[in-house]
């Protein structure tokens, strides 16, 4: 295989349902058929272009606050980043660190370094030594950041560089304009923003993600702080593409962090081994052209060389397949892209849910409806334990209770960028609505200039609807503490991998499908207000590389 040939995605193709009158809600034209882009990652080497991490830690006042017992929230990201460093130590791989810490002013805990098994005493010793007092100055801390990325860049422009920024808190001294801190993230290199807790800054801190190369987290569960970052850490030791690029001819590609339709998407990094689902529609099925562009973050497995030419190029192109005709019968068999479908009706209302001025009662019924349908879909054909689809309808369940609650803005966000870009771990997983202690938190979570005042979560009411379909929406109006860590039945191994998301569809003679939108044989569990969520906390979009890695931190 000749140099320009090598290429990370295994294999991609375009899938079509054709049957347009058996998807479900579905807001896409009359003429328009929905599809999807898969595109199969490699499983890829350790990454060999050196890396450089910059950690900027939030050690003010309030780290100090309790959390279980006698544990502090700094306890979990001290015991945290000790794992992660003595993870980081056990790789034949080039990464260099640099950690700050913030309060009112910026203090470099850490010069940069590289992660050895000679030098992790030395970090870890370091970092047990951080002490939380002071205030929030989260301008001060971004500019000394971007000060010592952007020399580091020009010193080793081929470098890998990442900064991963935490707060749990808001800017309270400093530069305090939301527009002026958003616009301290640099987009030249990757930024991850991670909420710590129940009292961040959402808006602030998922604005400041939602810019180019940058990512919001949220840690909701301090007790799994080392999946938030072990899965952020495997992004950077074992990414396969970067810069990659999608474009479509005869097609739209769905945005999901802008909820439209569009001619490019966008990836900073793409890791290896995962499935990649983009959904698609068109009105020329057959002939659907899609161009993939990106570089090559690391190699394959199989491939003896190590060396990594950084040039973007054309990595794959991808074409429509007409349906298959069964030559006895004459029926055509389409790919049944039904879950799909679904998947795509609930990142619109995801994304509608974290709108600030959502209707919110309007909201709760699409919700409720969305929740019914997809119940009784999965009862009428046996889908109950299908991965995808009971993630579906953890998302829909979650979102319905959080639109009441007064933490609900940074669960919503969390659960729509976790959803849309297909990560592993899931804010939220087992957190109910009417469970939350009182805490200090927004009059309003989707105000973010309101004071922070006592707010009791209000308990929710069973509501009903007997709606058919889904018109268009417009929904605008720590040192030596023993922590308790995350348990192997709490991370889930049934990967995307092992989900068979796709077969071919001949329509049912009795139309048992489209009756699910017609009668009212609903059961109890096919409430919203009756679901239990599922108690796993990663999804199944993981990758064995993913759920090892978060393993290896959580467990170690």
């Amino acid at each position: 295989m000749s140099e320009s040939q090598i290429t990370n995605i295994e294999n991609s193709e375009i899938l079509i349902h054709t049957n347009q009158e058996t998807l479900p809600l579905l807001s896409i034209g009359k003429d328009e058929y929905f599809g999807i882009l898969k595109m199969k990652v490699a499983k890829t080497k350790l990454v060999n272009t050196p890396t450089f991490l910059l950690f900027t830690i939030d050690k003010t006042g309030s780290m100090n606050d309790k959390q279980i017992g006698s544990t502090t929230k700094m306890d979990y990201v001290v015991q945290t980043f000790l794992s992660m460093m003595n993870y980081l130590s056990t790789l034949q791989a080039d990464i260099y660190i640099q950690v700050n810490t913030f309060n009112t002013d910026v203090d470099t805990l850490i010069n940069k370094t590289k992660v050895t098994k000679d030098t992790i005493e030395d970090i870890n010793n370091k970092i047990k030594s951080i002490l939380p007092d002071g205030c929030t100055n989260i301008g001060k801390a971004l500019l000394l950041a971007d000060e010592q990325l952007i020399e580091y860049m020009e010193q080793n422009p081929n470098h890998q560089i990442a900064h991963i920024f935490m707060t749990d808190g808001d800017p309270t001294i400093g530069e305090v304009s939301e527009i002026a801190l958003i616009d301290m993230v640099n987009e030249k290199y990757n930024n991850i923003i991670v909420g710590f807790g129940n009292q961040h800054n959402v808006g602030l801190l998922s604005n400041m993600g939602d810019k180019k190369n940058a990512e919001y987290q949220f840690v909701d569960n301090m007790e799994n702080t080392s999946l938030v970052y072990g899965e952020t850490i495997h992004k950077f030791i074992y990414p396969a593409l970067r810069n990659l690029e999608i474009h479509i001819e005869n097609g739209k590609l769905y945005n999901w962090q802008t909820n439209e339709w569009t001619d490019c998407l966008y990836e900073d990094i793409v890791i290896s081994e995962i499935d990649k689902i983009y959904h698609l529609k068109t009105i020329l099925p057959n002939n659907v052209d899609i161009q993939i562009y990106g570089t090559l973050a690391s190699l394959p497995e199989n491939i003896p060389t190590d060396d990594v030419k950084n040039e973007f190029k054309l990595l794959d192109t991808v074409i429509s397949i007409p349906d298959l005709i069964d030559m006895e019968t004459g029926e055509i068999h389409s790919s049944d892209l039904t879950k799909y479908a679904f998947r795509q009706q609930v990142q619109e209302l995801l994304y509608y849910a974290k709108q600030p001025n959502c209707n919110r009662k309007l909201l709760k019924f699409q919700l409720s409806d969305a929740f019914r349908f997809l119940r009784k879909y999965m009862r009428t054909y046996e889908l109950h334990n299908d991965a995808l689809l009971k993630m579906l309808c953890d998302d829909l369940s979650i979102t319905y209770k959080a639109i009441t609650n007064n933490r609900g803005r940074a669960i919503l966000l969390a659960r729509h960028t976790s959803q849309g870009r297909q990560r592993t771990y899931n804010t939220g997983s087992t957190q109910q609505s009417d469970e939350i202690d009182d805490i200090i938190f927004r009059r309003d979570a989707f105000d973010n200039a309101a004071p922070r005042v006592p707010c009791t979560p209000r308990r929710l009411q069973r509501q009903y609807t007997r709606n058919i379909s889904f018109p268009d929406l417009d929904l605008t109006t720590t040192n030596n503490v023993s922590l308790q860590l995350p348990g192997e039945d709490e991370i889930n191994d049934d990967t995307f991998r092992n989900y068979e998301e796709t077969g071919f569809f001949v329509p049912p003679r009795d139309a048992v499908f489209r009756n699910i939108f017609s009668d009212e044989d609903y059961g109890s569990d096919d409430e919203i207000d009756s679901y239990n969520v599922d108690a796993t906390v990663t999804t199944c979009f993981a990758t064995p590389g993913v759920l090892d890695t978060m393993k290896t931190m959580s467990f170690r």
